[in-house]
């Protein structure tokens, strides 16, 4: 879930701005992450 609010804080920081699409983008990696990253430490 960090790459979930990691990408967001990127692109803000890289543009100045908060945009929507790469909040959706960080959302979805680290959902993605989430469910089909590595399965250990075991949470």
């Amino acid at each position: 879930m960090t790459i979930a609010v990691a990408v967001p804080v990127a692109a803000t920081i890289a543009n100045d701005r908060l945009d929507v699409e790469f909040i959706v983008l960080g959302a979805l990696l680290g959902v993605a992450y989430w469910y089909w990253g590595p399965t250990w430490p075991p949470f």
